[in-house]
């Protein structure tokens, strides 16, 4: 009997034109083995009293759908097509480098419940190839810290399973963003966020959720309208107790704006350009704040945030060698 492992299964990615049709895959995603297309039945049952003890005397099948979900760290090219499904919008141009070979590709909320949808496969090494259509991001979290890449975990609604076929071709120009790469910047709402200090963050997170809506209508076995509702973006910083300032900005209810920049110095793309991932958060409420008391370890403090709408809630800026998504 065929046996896999993790590591073998493939993930591709496409993004489709009309919602729940397939389409073939574009991006093939690095991951930490531990993808899953989740393909999930839902029975509705006979329990109708017939004169006996038994519970139900029948069932069938009446929603056929897929949760795909998987995580991996943060690459470059590849990680853009599922930024660009996290909040809606993009646009891609050359930026400034000499060689004219890089882009700056500029994401943003989409206002519209029509997420761009997906065709999602998983290709097995040896027990089947499976795919599913019209799959809408429903959360992704961003973690970094001092001893690790940057990392992400992913999950989607989605229609139905069913068998597909596929081949990869992963980016050979994806470059991770390590345990260096990280910078974190605060300032007041309208405050120079370039001219901002770093702030000395030991670890930080960023969870992007859609609160995704799926509706199955009454002539169909799968979902006919996956939706997104109302957009949360929060995180978390932790850094050592060495100053009151993220309390008493805490305890003040005080606005700051945010930036969380990933860039990549160790590699050189087009003349003079690294892999940059810089997330921009217009307004954010520190509506959480904790101290890490303990007998014999440095104090330490953990600051929750959540992004608030100021003309837009996050800009993110992917720099790489893709032309569009």
């Amino acid at each position: 009997m065929a046996r896999e492992i993790g590591v073998q299964e493939v993930v591709l990615v496409g993004e489709e034109s009309v919602f729940g049709t397939a389409v073939a895959a574009t991006h093939s995603i690095p991951t930490a083995g531990d993808q899953n297309l989740s393909s999930v039945a839902e029975y509705t049952v006979d329990e109708q009293a017939r004169g006996n003890r038994a519970n139900r005397s029948g069932s069938e099948v009446s929603l056929l759908k897929t949760e795909p979900s998987w995580s991996g760290d943060v690459f470059s090219e590849s990680f853009g097509i599922i930024l660009k499904a996290a909040l809606g919008s993009i646009s891609s141009a050359a930026n400034g480098d000499a060689s004219g070979l890089v882009y700056d590709h500029t994401i943003t909320p989409l206002n519209s419940t029509a997420l761009p949808s997906y065709t999602i496969r998983t290709l097995g090494a040896a027990v089947d190839d499976r795919q599913s259509t019209g799959n809408v991001l429903n959360e992704l979290t961003i973690d970094f810290a001092s001893d690790a890449r940057a990392k992400y975990t992913v999950s989607y609604m989605g229609q139905k399973g069913e068998e597909s076929t596929g081949s990869a071709a992963f980016d050979t120009d994806d470059s991770p963003f390590r345990a260096n790469d990280a910078t974190v910047k605060i300032a007041a709402v309208g405050g120079d966020l370039d001219a901002a200090g770093a702030a000395e963050v030991l670890s930080g997170s960023i969870v992007i959720s859609n609160n995704v809506a799926t509706h199955k209508f009454t002539n169909s076995d799968e979902h006919g309208a996956i939706l997104g509702g109302n957009l949360q973006i929060s995180g978390t910083l932790t850094l050592l107790w060495d100053a009151a300032t993220f309390r008493d900005l805490h305890l003040a209810g005080t606005k700051q704006t945010m930036r969380i920049d990933l860039q990549n110095t160790g590699v050189t793309i087009g003349t003079a350009a690294n892999p940059q991932l810089k997330m921009d958060l217009t307004q954010v409420a520190l509506d959480e704040w904790n101290k890490d008391t303990s007998a014999t370890d440095t104090v330490q403090q953990t600051v929750g945030f959540k992004a608030e709408l100021n003309a837009t809630m996050i800009e993110a800026i992917l720099t790489n060698l893709t032309t569009s998504y």
